[in-house]
């Protein structure tokens, strides 16, 4: 009932995916001692599910927003490609992503508008 109610009603809307954390790796090195490839293509997958949904509920001329604190193109890129290659409705008006270097984190953020 819920998502039907709420269906392209939304200006805005963010997602923050859950990802490797490479980003960060600077403040928290033990990341390089638990991830592993498969991990990398998991989050990945889980991060376009939750873009693919979170579409649904962006209004005509509204904006979505994806971001994740890595820096892989599989988490990042490659899942806006994707995304944007199945979903005609959509365009990108701004794409950054920052690498972590002392004192910084990385991170990565996508804006898309809805036609």
């Amino acid at each position: 009932f819920r998502r039907v109610l709420f269906r392209s009603r939304f200006d805005v809307v963010m997602c923050d995916v859950p990802c490797s954390g490479l980003g960060v790796i600077t403040r928290k090195p033990e990341i390089k001692y638990r991830l592993m490839q498969g991990d990398i293509t998991a989050l990945s997958d889980q991060g376009l599910r939750i873009l693919k949904n979170a579409a649904e509920y962006v209004k005509s001329g509204g904006r979505l927003t994806y971001s994740t604190c890595t820096i892989t193109k599989e988490e990042n890129e490659d899942n806006i490609k994707s995304f944007l290659d199945g979903n005609s409705l959509f365009s990108k008006v701004y794409e950054k992503t920052i690498e972590p270097r002392t004192g910084w984190d990385g991170f990565y953020i996508c804006v898309m508008e809805k036609k």
